[in-house]
């Protein structure tokens, strides 16, 4: 008897569905980007930011 309460009620069907939208893929992974040729910077200058403080 209350099994079957719990399987008709509403939370049941919202908590089954939760749950098969979690074990379900989340993402995409994208194969055909390709990345910029890297630069190298190791001989390059480092530039410090100043910081703002708003006013």
């Amino acid at each position: 008897m209350i099994g079957s309460k719990i399987i008709h009620s509403g939370r049941f069907i919202i908590y089954s569905f939760i749950f098969f939208l979690s074990c379900s893929r989340a993402y995409y992974v994208r194969n055909d980007f390709e990345f910029p040729d890297p630069v190298d910077t190791n001989n390059k200058q480092i530039e410090l930011q100043v910081k703002k403080i708003p006013g």
